[in-house]
């Protein structure tokens, strides 16, 4: 890198100095020099490797005040003459600008995903509407580039039109791997982010999806440095308030449903009788799963001399559910609900959840998110005292 000094006058002897070096004595016009200079900034910024790039990118919409970003993401059905769209919007907001029962230490994002549709594109096409089933990715959340991000390399240029104007943009193979701790390597993706190097702005991106070939995600509308809206504040305002407990379900009788045990006979839990039983549902792709589960673990070593039953139930495959209890030395029996039966006939949203069921076979506690180990153990001991005495009445 040089450092030096620019003249007024439009020609002059300029003393350049490198970083460690003599100064050099040039004659250089002063129009020259300032071509000169702008070549090297130019280079200096196109010197930038597309990791330090995507890293910067990041780092902008970690940073920013706030920033609302909408698109348009579409994907042409493989083997069909259908395009599938939807569109999305992901709004971002530093906590200074949000209230106080909402507040956070980092950014907070939201994403509103509309309706996904299906059109033909192809005319004079006659294959059916495909019946499509899958979930609808989260578009626009920059902020996380580089989450999971192994390598990236720039494979070209292109000029993209937003908002009236040519963006001539750098276009980056990004590597991400998605892969769980138990199975390294096997989910590997490779994404094309499209960055305005000059403004940082994201305007285009693709991921592949085994069900939809891929999907491209195109921005619409990106605004900065305004204040949270009310999608934003009424989102955050739902999650922080989420309730941690579903106490419709307590004193429901067991679902009628019998699982498939990873190694033993089957279980039917509507015959769970004459012991409390503690369910834990949990999934490999949800890292909180691997503390809530090894808590339950440890629920079920603590309270073994009041009789608790703990089953795990997953919708893994069994090659999944094996290797992952293996990986994180779960030792509690393995419960498979690969159709999706147990899930939903306990209306589990997600995981990791967990439910107590008495020995009448009748919901005693039901938790959601199943994270505050104190909260639980003061519950589970409320519940196994209350049991113990009615038994003995």
């Amino acid at each position: 890198m040089w450092y030096g000094s620019l003249s007024l006058l439009t020609c002059r002897k300029v003393a350049l100095v490198p970083a460690m070096g003599v100064p050099l004595s040039l004659e250089i016009s002063m129009p020259r020099l300032c071509a000169l200079l702008l070549i090297f900034a130019a280079t200096a910024v196109s010197a930038e490797s597309p990791m330090d790039q995507l890293k910067r990118t990041a780092e902008y919409y970690r940073t920013i005040d706030s920033f609302d970003v909408k698109g348009t993401v579409t994907a042409n059905i493989p083997e069909t003459s259908w395009q599938g769209t939807y569109e999305y919007e992901t709004e971002g907001a530093q906590p200074r600008y949000l209230p106080m029962d909402v507040h956070s230490s980092t950014l907070q994002t939201v994403t509103r995903v509309g309706a996904f549709k299906l059109q033909r594109v192809v005319n004079g096409a006659t294959d059916p509407k495909p019946d499509i089933e899958t979930g609808l990715p989260a578009f626009g959340e920059f902020d996380h580039l580089t989450d999971h991000l192994v390598s990236a390399q720039k494979v070209g240029t292109a000029v993209i039109p937003f908002e009236g104007k040519n963006h001539l943009c750098d276009v980056i193979d990004a590597e991400y791997d998605f892969s769980p701790d138990f199975k390294p390597h096997t989910q590997v993706e490779h994404h094309t982010i499209v960055i305005d190097p000059a403004t940082l702005a994201v305007l285009r991106e693709t991921r592949p999806d085994p069900k939809v070939g891929e999907w491209i995600a195109t921005v619409t509308s990106f605004t900065v440095h305004q204040s949270p809206s009310a999608m934003l504040l009424d989102a955050l305002q739902k999650i922080s308030h989420q309730p941690n407990e579903k106490s419709k379900w307590i004193g429901r009788e067991v679902p009628d449903i019998t699982l498939k045990q990873l190694v033993g006979p089957s279980v039917d839990l509507a015959k769970l009788r004459g012991k409390p039983v503690l369910l834990d549902f949990w999934g490999s792709y949800c890292v909180p799963c691997k503390r809530a589960t090894l808590m339950a673990q440890g629920f079920a070593r603590r309270y073994q001399s009041s009789g608790l039953q703990v089953l795990t139930i997953t919708q893994d495959s069994p090659q999944d559910a094996k290797g992952w209890t293996a990986f994180n030395h779960v030792t509690l029996p393995v419960l498979l609900d690969e159709d999706g039966s147990a899930f939903k006939a306990f209306d589990i949203e997600g995981v990791p959840d967990a439910i107590l069921i008495n020995s009448d076979g009748k919901v005693a506690r039901y938790w959601v998110g199943f994270d505050d180990k104190a909260k639980m153990e003061s519950d589970l001991d409320a519940s196994l005292l209350s049991a113990q005495r009615g038994a003995h009445r």
